[in-house]
């Protein structure tokens, strides 16, 4: 598994956040953008407060530049084009399509002086401060009953991820190849994903981590739609959305017990037993990619599969799903590291014809 940051700095940088963040809700005819300096940064303006005073401008991080592409329909890959070669163009085209969505109002989610995101006005704020000032205490009370261990916790811009791993739940996938019993805990405050919750499977011989995504839950951080002001931005408070959060948050904290269960352990590791006996017929280069195609890999991530499935001497569907679980903790980015965690859950799923499918690739 992926080391993460140490998590004191982490839950610091959380309530760091959580105090500099502001948010607001703006109709599109108080937004424009416009690419400015050297480097063809986006800045978005949200002007006047009901015409008064002068705009605030913010520069976009790329994860809000892609939000805001979406909302004027312009594909992804051509805005970031415009936006290097063609910044005018870009400008020009966002503005007309801000100005032709003139009523619909976006909720611009803002820190440090940085849109970090541009979402629907009925999202629902459900922000890293909460869930780690609820669930903190939770995963103390699982501490003192299945003596939980914080094996790697990460905040990126997008998402923050706790991984808890216990000692106390644990059985043998093969002689001498322990696993241990755990579960993944992420949120999202831009969008990138949902509040969830998922069981993950440690092995110790080479501290893999996979998680079984499917097996969890994901809940949507959709709400009630936030009526907006005389002025052109309101400010949200936090309180308005905390009543709405608790139910959410104790689903979370019953699905986190559920998980760390021996019943739950074991089977996945019969299914991680199944695929021992599936052995590779294929040349590994064609069996990784079938399987790089099947999950939309990278070339450097194909290639480091192959490596870490050599090393690994074992030429069956277990060595290939523990190939792609030990290449994930060589990743640089944390949030694709723990896709690709994901990914090994996701195999454990494959039915026996889409396995042979990988393995017997021509």
């Amino acid at each position: 598994m992926k080391e993460g940051m140490v998590l004191e700095p982490m839950v610091r940088e959380v309530l760091r956040r959580a105090e500099s963040a502001r948010d607001m809700i703006a109709p599109c005819r108080d937004l424009a953008y416009a690419t400015v300096g050297d480097s063809n940064a986006g800045m978005l303006r949200i002007g006047g407060r009901g015409g008064r005073g002068g705009p605030d401008e913010f520069t976009m991080s790329k994860y809000a530049r892609s939000q805001l592409a979406d909302v004027c329909g312009i594909p992804g890959k051509y805005f970031e084009t415009c936006r290097v070669q063609q910044p005018r163009l870009l400008d020009d085209n966002v503005n007309t399509w801000l100005g032709a969505k003139e009523k619909d109002e976006y909720m611009i989610r803002t820190l440090d002086g940085n849109v970090r995101a541009v979402l629907s006005n009925s999202y629902r704020r459900v922000d890293n401060y909460e869930v780690l000032q609820y669930l903190m205490p939770e995963i103390e009370k699982l501490n003192a009953q299945y003596g939980v261990r914080y094996e790697s916790v990460n905040l990126s811009d997008e998402k923050m991820y706790i991984k808890l791993v216990t000692d106390r739940l644990r059985c043998e996938v093969d002689v001498g190849d322990v696993v241990q019993g755990g579960v993944v805990i992420s949120n999202s405050e831009v969008g990138a994903g949902s509040v969830s919750v998922a069981p993950l499977v440690f092995r110790l011989r080479c501290s893999n981590g996979l998680i079984l995504a499917d097996e969890g839950i994901k809940r949507n951080h959709v709400g009630r739609k936030t009526a907006i002001s005389q002025f052109s931005e309101t400010i949200l408070s936090a309180e308005t959305v905390r009543a709405d959060n608790a139910a959410l948050l104790l689903t979370v904290r019953d699905v986190m017990k559920h998980c760390l269960s021996l019943s739950e352990l074991e089977k996945y590791a019969g299914m991680m037993r199944r695929t021992m006996g599936m052995r590779m017929e294929a040349e590994p280069v064609s069996a990784v990619k079938v399987l790089a195609n099947r999950f939309d890999m990278s070339e450097d991530e194909k290639n480091g599969i192959i490596q870490s499935l050599m090393r690994g001497s074992q030429m069956t569907g277990f060595g290939l799903l523990n190939a792609v679980t030990d290449h994930s903790k060589y990743v640089g980015d944390y949030d694709r590291s723990t896709e690709l965690e994901a990914v090994g859950g996701k195999m454990l799923r494959m039915s026996d014809a889409e396995w042979r499918s990988v393995l017997q690739a021509k």
